[in-house]
């Protein structure tokens, strides 16, 4: 009895200690943890399945090769967008963060070659044509279109109004999800247009691997959903997305 009595003493003990360092989470013991599980994903990867209704229109190097060097005329991307709305989308995301002006616009040509004479009649034509922006624009307000942004310290800019509404169970989610500053996002013209609006955000660790990624944070104090997020609920019809903490669930709330 006074050996098993020793043997409990210490599994409970070794049990206790483990627990505290896995709360505790110190950095060596991060490092291992995040270390085995990239060797699961490694040793036995997540099989596609070819049903997921999840396509992605890439930018490689076989585009490349095809099209043009990148940037590519905003006209390629409205077109893009054009082609995917009548095949019948239910959304499509763009991660793309186009904060600037497209240099290829015929606006931007004429500007350019303004004092080349033997241009001045093919200039004067251009500068009346609509920009790339415009037309872009033109196809993201026509299609199911989910915009990118950033959020970051660094800038004190807003990504514009939250496309979804959000409702609370619980304490307020806004105490406890990623906050920033402002953000970087698409020109307004083309924000202003999009149906959905999400944040790009994933959190750096140590070693710079994406394991996770918030589904939701705060920039200046307002609340914004993740770009996978913001998709589902366009996907999904819905206009809003709603938080449960454990506050809202009979249990324990964070405070």
């Amino acid at each position: 009895m006074r050996g098993l009595s020793v043997h409990f003493i210490l599994t409970a003990a070794f049990l206790v200690l483990a627990a505290a360092l896995r709360i505790a989470d110190p950095g060596p013991v991060a490092s291992l943890r995040q270390s085995v599980f990239d060797t699961y994903l490694a040793v036995s990867p997540r099989a596609l399945d070819p049903t997921l209704p999840v396509r992605i229109v890439d930018i490689d190097e076989a585009s490349l090769t095809r099209v043009g060097q990148w940037p590519w005329p905003r006209t390629k991307l409205a077109t893009i967008i054009d082609n995917l709305t009548q095949a019948g989308v239910s959304t499509i995301s763009i991660d793309l963060i186009l904060a600037e002006p497209d240099r290829l616009s015929p606006g931007e040509f004429a500007k350019l070659f303004a004092d080349v004479p033997e241009l001045v009649p093919l200039i004067s034509q251009a500068a009346t044509l609509p920009s790339n922006d415009e037309q872009l624009s033109a196809a993201i307000a026509a299609a199911p279109v989910v915009l990118g942004f950033a959020a970051e310290n660094a800038s004190g800019g807003m990504p514009g109004p939250a496309r979804a509404r959000f409702a609370f169970a619980g304490d307020n989610p806004e105490d406890f999800v990623p906050s920033f500053a402002g953000g970087v996002s698409s020109l307004p013209a083309l924000s202003r247009r999009a149906p959905g609006l999400g944040a790009v955000n994933w959190i750096p660790v140590r070693d710079q691997i994406v394991r996770r990624a918030p589904l939701l944070l705060s920039i200046g104090g307002t609340l914004y959903p993740s770009l996978p997020l913001e998709t589902l609920r366009l996907a999904l019809g819905e206009t809003t997305i709603f938080v449960r903490s454990s506050g809202g669930s009979g249990v324990w709330s964070f405070g």
